[in-house]
């Protein structure tokens, strides 16, 4: 069983706001996507075909949460195979009830450890406003501006609310229309509300005035957020660490950053160690040369 059919795919346009994962997978035409659709299909084709057809399904529901955590899970039973490890998956463990994804043998047979796939992403708040916002995001993608002019575009208030996009374009059709003029390095500036959201909008000059522009926003400001991935990963951690019950084989957990919490290079390592042994903390000690001591919290 794939998960990409072959069909014909024409799409050149990148991924759109809230557009599923597997949507824009199985849509563009642009070669990196047709190795990675291949790629995808053979991993899954190397699992029993009984198997097979849960992948497929919870990577096609069009939950970004539930595709990047199969994927996950795919490409770490590759992976051990690739090693030239034998993988059973979901087999018998202490629990009497549950099973991890993976128990791992050497070549010779041997019970190397059991292995079990996780992940952590953004809460179903976060899900369900970026949702709402990527409606308005994509609406105004979409508005009539005059030649050579795009928008710029930041969100000032995320609201609760399905404001009637029709409406907004219209308003912010109707401004570009009266305040776009022939000087490209005046760039109007207005906030628009739309019941309980609010919206910063810069008009932007200086395009190609010959080119039709599909995506009407040139500039994205997609504001600040907090991440304390060492939380995200313990959180992970402890929900699987004594789920089935096993200590006298190596258990190992894989841990799946879907939220874009962790950054890359050292910092792996670092929200690794603070997630397991504890937050570290700094101890001031009254000292006249001013030393002071790094210390970690007992919350590993």
């Amino acid at each position: 069983m794939t998960l990409f059919e072959e069909k014909d795919r024409t799409r050149r346009t990148p991924r759109r706001a809230g557009e599923p994962c597997f949507d824009f997978y199985d849509s563009s035409g642009r070669d990196p996507y047709i190795v990675y659709r291949d790629l995808v299909n053979g991993w899954i084709g190397e699992f029993p075909s009984g198997e097979q057809l849960d992948l497929v399904s919870r990577m096609k529901n069009r939950n970004d949460a539930q595709y990047e955590q199969a994927l996950a899970e795919i490409v770490t039973y590759v992976a051990l195979r690739r090693l030239g490890h034998e993988v059973e998956i979901h087999p018998a463990c202490p629990h009497p009830t549950n099973r991890p994804d993976f128990l791992v043998r050497s070549g010779s047979g041997e019970i190397l450890a059991f292995v079990e796939v996780t992940s952590f992403g953004p809460d179903v708040r976060t899900v369900a406003r970026d949702n709402r916002e990527a409606a308005i995001y994509n609406g105004l993608e979409t508005v009539n501006l005059p030649p050579g002019w795009l928008l710029g575009y930041e969100v000032r208030t995320h609201g609760q609310s399905a404001p009637s996009v029709a409406k907004l374009k219209s308003e912010v059709e109707q401004w570009a229309r009266n305040e776009c003029g022939d000087d490209p390095r005046v760039s109007p500036r207005r906030t628009f509300g739309a019941q309980d959201w609010e919206f910063d909008l810069t008009l932007l000059g200086g395009f190609n005035k010959e080119k039709s522009y599909e995506r009407k926003i040139g500039a994205a400001m997609t504001g600040l957020r907090s991440v304390s991935p060492h939380l995200d990963l313990r959180v992970a951690l402890e929900n699987k660490g004594r789920k089935y019950g096993i200590q006298e084989t190596p258990y190992l957990i894989v841990v799946a950053d879907c939220k874009g919490s962790i950054p890359v290079g050292d910092h792996v390592e670092d929200a690794l160690i603070d997630g397991l042994f504890g937050s570290p903390s700094v101890r001031f000690r009254r000292l006249a040369d001013g030393q002071h001591g790094d210390l970690r919290r007992s919350d590993g």
